[in-house]
């Protein structure tokens, strides 16, 4: 409880007090020692508003009412609220024998710490659903994954944030199948098998309506599922992200093969949802096309939003041997940063004042996106010789948590 209530910014900053008085109880200066009952629980330190409450009450005979009033306006920084209420507190100090300088004191102590405290009942709530979420975790892994991959299908960068920590934890995550996966995550041979619905532009009327297609009888090939899908609605982008998304792998073809095949079979399924019956054999040749894997895992990116069945980026990271945090992890830094990525948009403009040239480069590795500025006096350098899809290091500042100023970029 008192951990939740600390870690949050503005109570940070009581944290080393905090460990300080607790390793030295008997140490604890109290300003008073009718508020010791209700500080010792946090080591001397006000943490809970209820805290700020109970002072009251105790010290200035506030009900229960006035004495959240008095919380909402310190949380709210209600400024006439506060003079008046001062006056009352320190009145009600006074009237309860404490003179008028602790009574000051006390108020000051109060306002100090005023927009700092967190409500207690929300901490303990906290805290006992991150202990029970932790049980879970450590003793029902697949389970415990399961529950929050499905909570965060709306959010590809979650989704892959969880997906890398099931891979560290051995956990096996299944790609989607047409024939098996439903709209949620589902535990399948020890494994969890992702739903239908995290594809791009697969919602869930269209997942509702595969799902009762496949209910009359699974799909027995690549056709045979166009057909019955076009039959039952599903409109043709969502196949062929799909197809890219692996969900078609069921059927043994390379999925170039059946995205370049997608139109011809479709030309079929209308002829079929027309009641046309040929005497002769006239279902379309798929011609095998070959497949490139770094490709398939483009395509894969942009219809799920990160890698799954193979990673080029992380690949190409490994084999150049380059060692630097991952764009995810410098947005949590601030500062001077290096970093690696590969290039997808530049977006080049001239300064209003001045009208010379800069940049805005769009770049991403295996776990996030961030834009990249280069200013004038540093574009000069890099003008002509940046090219989308090229892998490269660069040095800069992180102005915020996808925003960075760069002052070195190279090709690799």
């Amino acid at each position: 409880s008192m951990m939740l209530a600390l870690f949050r910014p503005g109570p940070m900053e009581n944290i080393p007090q905090f460990l300080h008085n607790r390793a030295n109880r008997k140490n604890i200066h109290y300003i008073c020692e009718d508020i010791k009952p209700i500080l010792e629980e946090t080591y001397g330190i006000i943490l809970y508003q209820e805290q700020i409450m109970a002072i009251a009450r105790k010290m200035a005979g506030f009900s229960y009412g006035k004495a959240d009033v008095l919380r909402k306006a310190m949380s709210k920084k209600k400024e006439s609220e506060l003079e008046s209420l001062s006056a009352d507190f320190i009145n009600g100090c006074k009237n309860n024998g404490y003179s008028e300088k602790l009574a000051n004191d006390i108020y000051s102590l109060i306002m100090k710490f005023a927009n700092y405290g967190f409500n207690k009942s929300h901490s303990i709530a906290y805290g006992l659903l991150a202990y029970q979420m932790a049980y879970l975790k450590a003793n029902y892994p697949l389970y415990f994954y399961k529950a929050v991959l499905n909570g965060v299908q709306g959010s590809s960068m979650k989704t892959f944030d969880y997906i890398k920590e099931c891979r560290k934890r051995k956990i096996s995550i299944l790609r989607i199948s047409l024939n098996n996966s439903s709209d949620k995550y589902r535990i399948v041979n020890n494994s969890l098998l992702m739903p239908l619905g995290i594809v791009k532009d697969v919602g869930s009327q269209t997942v509702k309506r595969i799902i009762e297609e496949r209910n009359r009888g699974p799909f027995r090939d690549y056709v045979d599922a166009i057909v019955r899908l076009y039959l039952a609605q599903v409109d043709a982008r969502a196949m062929e992200n799909l197809i890219s998304a692996g969900a078609f792998d069921d059927f043994g073809l390379g999925r170039y093969t059946m995205s370049d095949s997608l139109a011809n079979v479709l030309k079929y399924a209308q002829t079929r949802s027309q009641g046309f019956v040929s005497i002769v054999d006239d279902r379309p040749i798929i011609k095998n096309m070959g497949d490139n894997k770094v490709v398939l895992a483009e395509k894969e990116r942009e219809v799920l939003g990160f890698y799954f069945s193979y990673n080029p980026i992380n690949d190409y990271k490994i084999s150049k041997n380059i060692s630097c945090p991952s764009l995810q992890e410098l947005s949590l830094y601030k500062g001077n940063v290096s970093g690696f990525g590969l290039i997808k948009k530049i977006k080049e403009i001239k300064t209003k004042k001045t009208g010379a040239k800069m940049a805005f480069v769009d770049i991403i590795d295996d776990s996030s996106a961030v834009s990249l500025t280069i200013f004038p006096e540093d574009y000069k350098k890099y003008e002509g010789r940046l090219k989308e899809n090229t892998y490269v290091v660069f040095t800069g500042r992180m102005q915020g948590e996808k925003d960075l100023i760069v002052k070195k970029i190279e090709e690799v």
